[in-house]
Formats: structure tokens, sequence, C-alpha cells
């Protein structure tokens, strides 16, 4: 009866077990999916970040703004238009005054400066 009882024992340990790893394998690989994803997306979206040219009509350094002319956004199907932009870094700025010709880069958000140079 005691050997009986070990093994009872020992076989309802290992299901549990077993459930557990299948539970903690589930999550293992359906996180990194979605993790991936979200890489896979960040990575393509650098990927597919155009040059935008424009020219620099505004220096809001206090605020870390910058007000640009810029060209068509064809991967947004945005017109030519003046807006305001966030920048990433203030650093990006650096060399950079008003009325400066510039190609940038803008973060997915459509909102922010990544990358900004003099044309």
């Amino acid at each position: 009866m005691n050997t009986c009882l070990k093994y009872l024992v020992i076989t309802v340990n290992l299901s549990f077990w077993a459930v557990g790893y299948a539970s903690d394998e589930h999550k293992h690989h359906s996180m990194p999916t979605s993790e991936h994803h979200s890489h896979s997306m960040t990575h393509q979206g650098a990927m597919n970040m155009e040059l935008i040219e424009g020219v620099i009509k505004r220096i809001d350094k206090g605020n870390n703004k910058v007000t640009i002319k810029h060209g068509e956004i064809k991967s947004h199907d945005m017109p030519a238009m003046t807006m305001v932009f966030n920048l990433s870094s203030p650093n990006l700025l650096q060399n950079l005054n008003k009325g400066d010709e510039v190609k940038f880069k803008l973060d997915t958000d459509m909102k922010t400066i990544v990358h900004i140079e003099k044309k």
C-alpha cells in the first residue's frame, strides 16, 4: 500500500509539473510571438521611414520643437504643408538654423523627428 501511495503521489506531482510546464511553454511561445511582431513592426517601420525634405521655419529649443515647411509625405498620403514637430533629442538641431533646407525622418507617430540633416 505504501508503494501504491508513493506512485500516486509521484504521478500527481508529475501531472501538475507537466501542466505547469505546458502552461509556461505556452506563455513562452505566445509572448515572443507578439514581442517578435512588435519588434518586426518597429524594424519594418524604421525601414519604411522615408526621407522628407523641408525648410526650417522656426526653432523652439525651450519646448524641443521645430516648425518645418515640408514636401509631400508619400508613405502617409500627406500633402506638403507647414507643421510643428517634436524632436526625439534636443541635440538633433545642433548646427541647424531657421531657413536651412533639411532632410528628416519621422517616428511612426508622424509627430516626432528622429533624424534631421542639412540638405
